[in-house]
């Protein structure tokens, strides 16, 4: 309900900046889909990729698109995901957005993973780093999120020992990044522990 609310709130308040709406719109998208709420983050997620397509912002667009894909993956659909995120590499040819393409990547990896495909995930996740590295600024969350992620692309490949290797710099990260008691640290340490 309160999530509701939120978009009527959105779209009253941000209806004359439609490049601030779909950043908005993408974000409240998440939010339902971390309730598995599919259905809905698919219509928010069609709202700000008309906004994006009409303003011309193949930056927004982008990021709409990645979010697309994994809204398709998470309904296994695999094949649309596929198809989805096919498009989006030119989108970030054509306009760079390293932060973008970093969480693009993530979905990348997360949609390889499920598909049997992981060394495409593991590609995904590296490059990522990469992008991060280069972007020249420090953030242990994220950087320790990725770890987790390859971990678990490596390990998708029974490459056993540089997937523990990487759950355990994954790990160091997140203690020392002030993450040492959270849900998050407890599953890679799972992850690690398989």
């Amino acid at each position: 309900e309160l999530l509701d609310k939120g978009r009527v709130m959105l779209e009253r308040n941000y209806s004359g900046d439609p490049r601030m709406l779909v950043g908005l719109l993408v974000e409240l998208s998440q939010r339902y889909s971390e309730l598995g709420d599919t259905k809905y983050r698919a219509q928010l997620l069609d709202r700000a990729e008309s906004l994006a397509v009409s303003q011309r912002d193949t930056v927004a667009l982008a990021g709409v698109r990645c979010n697309k894909a994994d809204n398709a993956r998470m309904e296994g659909r695999y094949s649309d995901a596929w198809a989805i995120m096919a498009g989006t590499e030119a989108l970030f040819r054509a306009r760079p957005d390293p932060e973008g393409e970093v969480a693009c990547l993530q979905i990348l990896s997360f949609l390889a993973g499920e598909t049997g495909r992981g060394e495409e995930g593991a590609a995904a996740i590296r490059r990522a780093l990469d992008l991060v590295d280069s972007m020249g600024t420090t953030n242990g969350a994220l950087d320790a999120d990725l770890l987790a992620d390859l971990g678990s692309a490596l390990s998708s490949q029974r490459k056993t020992r540089e997937a523990a290797a990487t759950y355990l710099r994954a790990m160091v990260a997140m203690d020392s990044g002030g993450r040492g008691g959270t849900m998050t640290r407890a599953i890679v340490q799972h992850n690690y522990a398989l």
